[in-house]
């Protein structure tokens, strides 16, 4: 299997490990999708974005925004894959879709400080402005004319989220805590150097050192959550499936027409022939 993933997603299996769900996967499909849960950028004071972006968004929409809700592909490996633009679909001969099931969370941190903000989209809108057939992807647009007008401060800033507004959140529905990474990753020694469990020396660690790495299921709550979640996926997932089976139609259709060309060819060569 290929997981086409980018470093600021953190691939969360339903069970024992990846390697389970991946192996639950029927034969005949050979995609299937990881959903995104957005962490929101909370105030800069110093600690990794593990520490400080415990808050994630419980109200996805499928629309153009860094924070929008979205899927990736996890593939099996075969030589004639394509991979959609943003890593989020995988075409080849033999990659059925496994559709409406979401057994991989992406614990996704898009957006993680200003600095970050700066660096991530100026390197990626000097490469697309140099890129024209390309053009910028619509989740970036707003960005884009942030930066253009020399604000990219006043695009990020709206997004990060302070103590009055996770209050707020948290009380709303809107909001949700969730320290899965962050204590994944003292458990591995990283993080808050404070912490008993993040001053633990590496070897003495059992997730390195071949044991079973459980990511726990989701109680009866927390699953019909991602599935309310998730369930707004449907319309994007709708969509690319439409766009699989046009591009599909527009192959065969071109294959008709170049064989159509080749007989009438064939038949004016034969009638100068003569």
């Amino acid at each position: 299997w290929v997981l086409n993933t980018d470093a600021d997603e953190f691939w969360w299996p339903q069970g024992a490990g990846l390697g389970e769900v991946l192996a639950a996967i029927p034969a005949r499909y050979g995609v299937v999708r990881a959903a995104w849960r957005n962490f929101v950028p909370r105030p800069d004071d110093g600690r990794s974005f593990s520490e400080r972006m415990t808050a994630r968004l419980r109200t996805p929409a499928f629309h153009h925004h860094p924070l929008s809700t979205h899927s990736k592909s996890a593939h099996r490996a075969v030589p004639d894959v394509r991979i959609g633009r943003g890593n989020h679909e995988a075409f080849g001969e033999g990659l059925l879709p496994l559709r409406g099931w979401y057994p991989l969370e992406i614990l996704h941190f898009p957006v993680r400080s200003l600095e970050h903000s700066v660096r991530k989209y100026v390197t990626q809108f000097v490469a697309l402005e140099r890129n024209t057939e390309k053009g910028i992807p619509n989740h970036m647009a707003e960005a884009h004319k942030a930066y253009r007008a020399g604000g990219l401060e006043q695009f990020y800033e709206p997004l990060v989220v302070d103590d009055d507004a996770l209050a707020r959140g948290l009380e709303d529905g809107s909001l949700a805590l969730d320290t899965r990474l962050r204590e994944r990753l003292r458990a591995l020694g990283f993080g808050n150097s404070a912490d008993p469990q993040a001053a633990e020396v590496r070897s003495s660690n059992s997730l390195l050192q071949g044991a079973p790495s459980d990511f726990g299921r989701l109680d009866v709550a927390a699953a019909a959550e991602f599935a309310a979640e998730s369930s707004a996926l449907e319309e994007s997932d709708f969509a690319l499936a439409l766009g699989a089976r046009i591009e599909e139609l527009e192959t065969r259709v071109g294959r008709l027409e170049r064989g159509a060309w080749k007989r009438v060819g064939r038949v004016v060569r034969r009638g100068m022939r003569r």
